[in-house]
């Protein structure tokens, strides 16, 4: 039953980013699909996809980030990390991150 209480441990954050998701890396497969995150927290994000992905799937996501620094200033971060696809729907899927998360700036100059 849902009372309307939210019960995820980390807040959540509703942004569109734009990103890639691997599936199965450490397979040959090299499947990727594009997506654009619902939200995103530090320990996962949920994913908009046109073509769905099986639920435990081992993925690799790669996000770009924009964040507006001093004096409006934009500045883009790429975020790579790993996962794990812990629910998935017809219009998207959950990805719980594990601790392997790279931030670093992407120079769009």
């Amino acid at each position: 039953m849902n009372n309307g209480i939210e019960r995820r441990i980390c807040r959540r954050f509703g942004m569109k980013l734009p990103a890639i998701i691997q599936i199965s890396p450490a397979s040959n497969r090299n499947q990727y699909r594009l997506a654009l995150t619902k939200d995103i927290s530090h320990s996962g994000a949920y994913f908009n996809i046109m073509k769905p992905i099986s639920h435990g799937e081992t993925v690799h996501v790669e996000i770009l980030l924009e964040i507006q620094i001093e004096n409006n200033k934009i500045m883009h971060l790429y975020m790579a990390v790993s996962g794990k696809i812990v629910r998935h729907e017809e219009s998207g899927l959950a990805v719980n991150f594990n601790d392997d998360c790279r931030l670093l700036p992407f120079h769009s100059h």
